[in-house]
């Protein structure tokens, strides 16, 4: 610890006394370690940027892998995968509405003040909002202009390579960069907090599974590069870890206060 932070220790725990001041000190730690996730995710994603602009090859041998001369990519004809990609929407569609319920019910449940209090499922539904639809469909797919590996000379198109971040013309609409189905499934993925902690451990890799399993049957279909996929999964991943530095600590600095005051006995803090 270093000195300052040993003051303002010692001057809290003076004020209030030393068990309140260690809540205080554990709801500051989460808000930390929160926004330590975010530093991490942003860090990610600038990491498989450079590593991608410098070594394009790779999204061309991933591809190519999945790439037939005879039948281009064939697996994007496999029942199974075009069921997988189907069940997507339904995942989707059922994370939004538990979200939207878990909300709606804390209204009920509390009125004004419940319904301000759901944070996680504010935090889910922002997430959605921020990160799939406005800055992956919205702003990336519409503007990049990346052509598909389908739409690629070498596997049978007309549009050349073209490399991570550089804008082009070469598509209109709907385009590679980034991929809107792997910026879902991601999400999906950090939704696993609208769930009670002691569940949360057990599904998180079923639901990781299944998330990446959505995004390999993307490249495996032809319709996006490894970094599409990837930097998508980074991107929410920075989006969702912003909103949870912003908005869950408030949370648990609460829950933490509480416990604080019922070991206490303390007047709450203003």
């Amino acid at each position: 610890m270093s000195r300052a932070r040993a003051a303002v220790w010692n001057l809290t725990a003076a004020g209030i006394g030393r068990r309140q001041a260690v809540t205080w000190r554990r709801a500051w730690a989460l808000r930390e370690r929160r926004f330590d996730a975010l530093l991490m995710a942003l860090g990610t994603t600038m990491g498989l940027s450079l590593y991608f602009w410098l070594l394009p090859g790779v999204d061309l041998a991933l591809a190519e892998a999945f790439h037939s001369p005879y039948a281009g990519f064939a697996l994007s004809q496999s029942p199974v995968l075009r069921a997988l990609r189907k069940s997507s929407t339904l995942a989707l569609v059922a994370v939004f509405l538990t979200a939207a319920i878990l909300l709606v019910r804390a209204g009920l449940r509390e009125g004004w003040r419940g319904l301000m209090a759901a944070r996680r499922s504010w935090c889910v539904l922002a997430g959605l909002v921020l990160g799939p639809v406005l800055l992956v469909n919205g702003l990336l797919k519409g503007q990049w202009g990346r052509p598909r590996p389908v739409h690629l000379e070498a596997f049978g198109g007309d549009a050349p390579y073209v490399e991570v971040w550089r804008i082009s013309d070469w598509c209109t609409s709907n385009c590679s960069f980034v991929s809107g189905e792997s910026a879902s499934a991601a999400w999906m993925v950090a939704a696993v907090i609208l769930l009670p902690q002691p569940w949360r451990g057990r599904l998180l890799l079923p639901v990781l599974t299944y998330a990446a399993a959505l995004s390999v049957n993307r490249i495996a279909f032809g319709g996006h590069f490894l970094s599409d996929t990837v930097l998508s999964w980074a991107l929410v991943a920075s989006v969702m870890a912003l909103l949870c530095a912003l908005m869950l600590p408030r949370v648990a600095e609460a829950r933490v206060r509480r416990r604080g005051r019922r070991t206490t006995g303390a007047p709450a803090l203003s």
